[in-house]
């Protein structure tokens, strides 16, 4: 299992990947999995988001500084994982299941 602070740095590292590629057509590979560490969304902010498979809620993941104009950037056979912050189980997305959405609360 790994730490919070080895998630929070997975954060770190991909919401800077999505910022190098923001205006450009280049694709976020997704090679392995990666867990995140829960964030804190703020509301109106846009977000690439998980959806719990256990209870369903939707949890926000990497914010999306395109504000949802460029859809889902991902690609790859890996997936992004976090701790569902309703139920407390792993909530994982597969690159084609990861959600693109803004955050009303």
């Amino acid at each position: 299992m790994l730490s919070e602070e080895t998630k929070l740095t997975n954060v770190h590292a991909m919401e800077a990947a999505l910022s190098a590629s923001l205006g450009s057509s280049t694709k976020i590979n997704l090679a392995v999995p990666t867990s995140l560490a829960r964030i804190t969304p703020i509301v109106g902010a846009w977000y690439f988001s998980i959806k719990c498979d256990h209870c369903t809620v939707i949890s926000p993941a990497l914010r999306d500084e395109s504000n949802g104009q460029r859809g889902n950037p991902f690609t790859g056979i890996g997936l992004l994982s976090l701790i569902c912050p309703r139920c407390g189980e792993d909530a994982a997305a597969r690159v084609e299941d990861i959600i693109v959405q803004q955050w009303m609360g």
